[in-house]
């Protein structure tokens, strides 16, 4: 099965998440926050990452900026699993660097089906799909805004 990183602030919930996955034949790896992870993803990238956005040190959005900057991103898949995390409230970038996004708390039915699914595309075509749809949604609202006569 596949090698997956469980990064969350919460022992409870990455322990509850390892078992899970564990217990479905995936080999897991955990860390406490995104400085964790980031020390884990370079000494061997998982193919899929759950990951919590509210943590301290280094909260997941950091995180996920670090992949980035660093040229990983494109290669893991990433599911956000966060009570916190609101899609509308995000930014355009930040939309484009979040996976798949599951609400804590959860079935452990979803989480496994979640992780089958972002396990059947390869990352850079995930990632790929989301460039295209975050520069669709970047140009559309300049579009809006030339078109808008309050902004004049």
């Amino acid at each position: 099965m596949a090698h997956v990183l469980v990064v969350d602030d919460e022992p409870a919930v990455r322990e509850t998440i390892a078992a899970v996955l564990e217990t479905d034949g995936h080999e897991v790896q955990q860390a406490r926050d995104g400085q964790e992870a980031l020390e884990a993803v370079l000494e061997r990238m998982p193919e899929l990452i759950l990951l919590d956005l509210a943590m301290p040190r280094m909260d997941g959005w950091r995180f996920l900026e670090e992949l980035h900057e660093r040229a990983l991103r494109r290669k893991t898949r990433i599911i956000i699993v966060s009570g916190r995390y609101d899609p509308g409230s995000a930014s355009a970038v930040q939309r484009s660097r979040v996976g798949t996004f599951l609400r804590k708390p959860f079935e452990p039915e979803w989480l496994l089906r979640m992780v089958d699914d972002a396990l059947l595309e390869e990352p850079a075509e995930l990632y790929e799909k989301r460039e295209r749809s975050d520069n669709l949604v970047r140009l559309i609202e300049r579009v809006d805004r030339v078109l808008d006569p309050t902004d004049r």
